[in-house]
């Protein structure tokens, strides 16, 4: 079987993209990262492990209000909680909105979907410079990797070979 690429129209790239540039000026600083270091010397051998010393953890997390609305997405950038709160992330819930309009909802019935998760990642690894791509080339990129060949066997209930194999 052929490997199947998929992509977006070139139009609806440019379309997904301006969105995305639009987002992410919309960044706002939050509050500042409280020090977990103590203030008075210890003479006992101790260091903290902070969030961003743990390498497998996504940084973002995006956050519910008491209705189970999702209502922001933040992570730790330097010294400052930053992202996006209230109507700063009713453009990112648009877009996850465009994103996961052709997603078969049976499947995923869950909020947090991974259009929402994977365009936050995103936005946090574009503004921390980590990445240069485009939002449709790292949606595409990763929808690619997440497609697997698989061999799935049905039985047929009193079906049987006319030849032995």
């Amino acid at each position: 079987m052929d490997s199947l690429e998929l992509s977006f129209h070139p139009a609806a790239a440019n379309r997904f993209d301006e969105r995305t540039r639009d987002i992410l000026p919309t960044v706002q600083g939050l509050r500042p990262v409280p020090n977990p270091l103590p203030k008075a010397p210890d003479v006992h051998p101790v260091d903290t492990i902070r969030s961003e010393d743990i390498i497998s953890g996504s940084k973002v997390r995006v956050l519910n209000s008491i209705l189970s609305a999702i209502h922001r997405v933040v992570w730790v950038s330097g010294t400052m909680h930053v992202g996006w709160v209230g109507p700063a992330f009713e453009p990112i819930k648009a877009l996850v909105r465009v994103c996961r309009r052709n997603e078969n909802p049976s499947r995923n019935s869950s909020p947090l979907s991974s259009c929402l998760k994977q365009i936050c990642e995103w936005l946090c690894d574009t503004l921390e410079r980590r990445r240069s791509d485009t939002l449709s080339t790292f949606i595409a990129q990763r929808s690619n990797e997440a497609i697997r060949e698989h061999d799935i066997w049905i039985p047929l209930f009193q079906t049987y070979s006319s030849r032995s194999f």
